[in-house]
């Protein structure tokens, strides 16, 4: 039964969690409703995965039967997070298509590659906008190692269509990946969403 508990624990926290990274909140308001509502619902999931009955029957208080059903009503629960979740998701993405927040790459995408400090390199890429959205793209590495980090991002001059934005990462040295920049903020990096650097990969080389 803890095994299970964890599994749903680790479960219910990573649905919301990517949901939260992947949403592309236009406002402070939109961004705390977010939050405050799909975390309502995780902490009731959470609190029933793990309820004092449960718990108790991993002590031997309960016996198996009983453990497995509050494990059940837990699943039910982690449903209604998943489908709330999913629910803005839609919503988030039908929003962003309306506003027309599309990225189109740089011709070819500039990207910098500095010169690696210790067991770390530092990459810079930048794309543009094709109409105004208002809101920093989704990007980042395909397929990224461990360790890749987003560390800063800028907008190089005036919001709007056209514009030009600037995202600055890091990854381990050794490692390689694709650049990737998604269609819009709240689409994942999955092929017919992103739009890569020529499809071309590069190698950070080891020292």
């Amino acid at each position: 039964p803890r095994r299970i508990a964890e599994r749903k624990i680790s479960q219910i926290n990573d649905q919301f969690f990517q949901a939260y990274e992947e949403g592309d909140f236009p406002s402070p308001k939109e961004e705390y409703w977010f939050w405050v509502k799909t975390n309502r619902i995780r902490e009731k999931a959470l609190a029933q995965v793990m309820d004092e009955k449960e718990f108790r029957a991993l002590k031997g208080k309960y016996t198996l039967e009983e453990a497995y059903g509050s494990v059940e009503r837990a699943n039910a629960i982690m449903e209604e997070c998943e489908r709330e979740i999913e629910k803005f998701r839609k919503l988030s993405l039908a929003r962003d298509q309306m506003r027309g927040l599309l990225v189109e790459a740089l011709d070819p995408v500039y990207v910098e590659l500095y010169e690696p400090r210790g067991d770390r390199a530092y990459v810079r890429l930048q794309g543009r906008l094709v109409s105004d959205g208002g809101a920093m793209p989704n990007v980042g590495f395909r397929y990224a190692p461990s360790g890749t980090e987003v560390y800063k991002t800028r907008w190089l001059g005036p919001r709007g269509a056209g514009a030009t934005f600037e995202y600055s990462l890091t990854l381990p040295r050794g490692s390689w990946s694709w650049l990737a920049i998604a269609k819009h903020a709240a689409l994942p990096y999955e092929e017919e969403n992103i739009v890569q650097s020529q499809g071309r990969d590069f190698t950070i080389p080891p020292d």
